[in-house]
């Protein structure tokens, strides 16, 4: 369907017409992109979820080799403590 946006940026359905008040005339409104918009919507919703992704997945290298290197300290002191 082919939506078309007034000058006030109101959409309406095709060959919709409006007048700016008595006695003014039909007013061509301009063609909108609904593909445009629905595009703007999924990047915006694709940053919103990069941005969860990186608060909730992103460490620093720096930050993966400390955890790395303390579980494997734990390991190391757990099996040291094993009794055979």
């Amino acid at each position: 369907m082919i939506m078309i946006a007034d000058s006030a940026g109101v959409a309406r359905g095709a060959g919709a017409r409006h007048s700016d008040g008595p006695g003014r005339g039909l007013v061509m409104a301009s063609v909108v992109n609904l593909n445009r918009f629905r595009k703007a919507r999924q990047r915006t919703e694709d940053e919103r979820r990069a941005a969860e992704n990186r608060a909730t997945f992103g460490r620093s290298k720096a930050e993966r080799q400390k955890a790395d290197s303390e579980r494997e300290r734990i390991a190391r002191d757990l099996d040291g403590k094993q009794v055979d």
